[in-house]
Order: C-alpha cells, then structure tokens, then sequence
C-alpha cells in the first residue's frame, strides 16, 4: 500500500476505478486520512495496506489517477459527482457521425459516481447544438420533469460548456480509431475544455430511446438493424 499512499500524497486526492464492471462499479474517491498511513475512502478511513489488499483482491486490475474538476457552472448544481455526458458516434462510409447524446448529473442518494439512470442521477437528452431543454429522475416508480438540479435548485439546463470543441475531438477521435463501428465517450466538461472519462465500446442505447425511439430515424435504423 506504500505505492498507493506516495501517490495520494503527491496528487491529495485521486479517484481509483477497476477496469472491468460498469455504471460506476468499483470507483473510489481517495485522500489522505488524518491518522498515520491511512486514506479516506468514499469518505470511510482505511489503512493504505487493507485498501491495496481490497484493490488487489477483486481480481481486475485497475487505474489510478487525479480528480476530473468539473466546469464551475455543473460544480455548483451537485459538487460531490462528477456530470457524465456521454456523445455516441459510429463509423459511417462517409466517416464518422454523432448518433445521439445525453448527460447524467450526480444527485441525493447516489455513490461518488453518476452511475445508472436508473440508480438515481438526474439525466437529459443533450440536442445536436448542445442544448439540454430539461432532465428527469426516476422518483417511486415515476419519472419526474425539472428545469433545475432536484436537490440543489440549481439550473442545468441550457447550453453545455465548451460543446463544440467536444463534438469536433470526439469525431476526430473516433475517425482515428475508425475501425471501432460504435464508440460511446464519456466526457466531463471543464472550464478550460473537456476530459474523456472513459470510452465504451459497447454502450447501452436504452437511455436515449427514453427520449424518442432511436428507429425513427431513417439512418439511426440502418445502422442498427
């Protein structure tokens, strides 16, 4: 644990995630703890030692690195979760396109990850000019409409930062890696641009058809099928 210890030491805090599981499994927010050799973790305090051997334990290895500061204007709406937009592209004879897009935001309830829709964030369709008209949650078997974050008042609607330079790199990305057909990027907006979270090669589309049947669209639908 000595390892992981320098390393919050040097960063004073980092996020850990394993590389396999999905919707947030196995991601730890990590910091110095107040006694000696020990870390905080998800808020829990821990021996360095117990958390590497916890780490190592599960089977999968995993990546460690600094904390993504998400743009001032999310930060305020739920500062404990990072906002996860995700922009879905694929590879097209005529290159690479932007199917669909949507965001989840952190909110009451949830880990130290935006996670599922279902498990609790607050999510919206993201429209091809970057605009979120309005976000919902799953509340006691229902889905309830909001212009401002449910928990803090805050608007999150409206333009997101930096949208155009994130469509631009992520079809530039995806034209790199062109013989990948399907690529779900996962991007946090910043106050000086963007940061990847992570790549989904594989990604559900179960979200976006909440908000209009992806089939309907006459290109969308060849793809698919």
């Amino acid at each position: 644990g000595g390892g992981v210890f320098s390393i919050v030491e040097k960063l004073g805090r980092v996020v850990v995630k394993r590389l396999g599981g999905s919707g947030g499994e196995g991601f730890s927010r990590v910091e110095l703890g107040e006694r000696t050799g020990s870390l905080v973790v998800n808020g829990i305090e821990i021996a360095a030692d117990d958390y590497y051997s916890t780490l190592i334990s599960s089977g999968s290895e995993f990546v460690m690195t600094e904390e993504v500061r998400q743009c001032h204007k999310y930060q305020q709406a739920w500062p404990d979760v990072c906002h996860c937009i995700r922009i879905q592209t694929a590879s097209t004879p005529s290159g690479s396109r932007i199917l669909f897009n949507f965001v989840r935001f952190g909110g009451a309830g949830q880990d130290w990850c935006t996670g599922h829709t279902l498990g609790g964030s607050v999510f919206g369709e993201v429209d091809s000019q970057g605009s979120i008209e309005a976000v919902y949650r799953f509340e006691d078997g229902a889905v309830r409409r909001y212009s401002e974050h449910p928990d803090t008042g805050v608007r999150i609607t409206g333009k997101v930062p930096n949208w155009n330079l994130i469509c631009e790199k992520c079809l530039e990305m995806h034209e790199y890696l062109s013989d990948l057909d399907y690529l779900g990027w996962d991007i946090a907006a910043t106050d000086e641009g963007f940061t990847i979270l992570e790549v989904n090669s594989l990604s559900a589309i179960s979200p976006v058809q909440f908000f209009h049947p992806i089939r309907r669209d006459e290109e969308l639908n060849r793809f698919f099928s």
